[in-house]
């Protein structure tokens, strides 16, 4: 919790609290019990030593120190035996002030029973205080907890992020530069168009995926584009398609989410004439649908084994779409398919 909110806490309940004694004062007048001007003043002098300074006393021993250092952890034989000795102490400057403020045996009495009925009155006040200040402590500090919490959360989800886009194969720069070079001498022209595709995509990993959510055909663009330098390394482009169709215009979605599947399906899906993936993204006002299906290698694993692709992708996943999102992978007859399904 910030510093000014905290102050404006304080500021709220000792205001509540001093309207707390002027209410009663007034009731008192009602009743005649006390008269409205000279009353006023024995009032406030009274209430001085008998709640105000015990209170204070009572509330910041226990925010300041008993609350921090017993009750967080739980130490509660401590806790009460300070906790009673605050209280006294607080009764007995409360006393003090009574005496100083009015005289001595104002509250005193003639009686020892006077004494210990006040005493232990004040020390009650003392103590309504200290536990409503260790309510107050722990308000805020279960506060400052949670939002820890949210924002480790939110580092964790961004280290996650920065791990799947770590994930892009540096053999698909290496062939993909080597492969615009050998087209610098034959086709300039298109080697030059490609070298745009790939800076274009340097500056999206680099800049634009580190924003927020941003408009799907941003992202189809993108995956567009890293599909067109794909192209370049494969034998039979034609084997490779992406189809989109719906209303793209009503969906934002999290940078790169489609990215980890698609790398995967060109990291293993077979070259020959045979080979082939197929990319589809459907898009309405309610559900966004995906799947990516390649051929594969039998020993090709894919994404269908535990490791910490799959993981991250999960968690990735169910940080940004909680309870809206289903994602499934199949495999059959060396045909990896994954469907991922999301949800307003």
């Amino acid at each position: 919790m910030k510093k000014p909110i905290e102050i404006l806490w304080h500021i709220g309940y000792w205001a509540l609290y001093l309207a707390l004694l002027l209410l009663f004062f007034l009731l008192l007048t009602i009743t005649g019990a006390t008269g409205p001007s000279r009353g006023l003043t024995l009032w406030f002098k009274l209430m001085t030593g008998f709640a105000i300074i015990p209170g204070v006393i009572g509330f910041y021993a226990s925010y300041l120190y008993l609350y921090p250092r017993f009750l967080a952890d739980r130490r509660l034989v401590r806790l009460l035996v300070l906790g009673l000795s605050c209280s006294a102490i607080a009764a007995v400057a409360g006393i003090l002030a009574i005496a100083l403020l009015i005289t001595p045996s104002f509250l005193l009495g003639d009686y020892w029973t006077d004494i210990v009925f006040t005493f232990s009155s004040v020390t009650l006040v003392a103590m309504i205080n200290a536990v409503l200040g260790a309510v107050v402590r722990g308000f805020v500090t279960g506060y400052n907890d949670i939002n820890l919490k949210l924002q480790l959360t939110q580092r964790n989800h961004e280290l996650e992020l920065e791990l799947i886009r770590l994930q892009l194969d540096p053999h698909f720069l290496f062939n993909t530069i080597n492969n615009i070079d050998i087209l610098i001498s034959k086709q300039p022209e298109q080697a030059s168009a490609y070298l745009n595709h790939l800076s274009e995509i340097m500056r999206f990993m680099l800049y634009e995926a580190k924003t927020g959510r941003m408009p799907l055909s941003k992202e189809l663009d993108y995956i567009n584009k890293y599909i067109g330098l794909q192209r370049l390394r494969t034998p039979n482009p034609r084997n490779i398609e992406v189809n989109a169709s719906g209303d793209l215009s009503c969906w934002q979605v999290e940078p790169m989410l489609f990215m980890p599947f698609i790398e995967n399906a060109f990291k293993h899906y077979t070259r020959g004439e045979q080979g082939y993936i197929k990319i589809k993204l459907n898009a309405t006002a309610g559900r966004l649908e995906f799947s990516c299906i390649n051929t594969c290698y039998p020993e090709s694993r894919n994404l269908t084994t535990s490791g910490i692709g799959k993981e991250l992708i999960a968690k990735r996943l169910t940080h940004a779409y909680p309870q809206r999102h289903e994602l499934t992978y199949t495999r059959e007859n060396n045909i990896h398919t994954v469907n991922l399904s999301i949800w307003q």
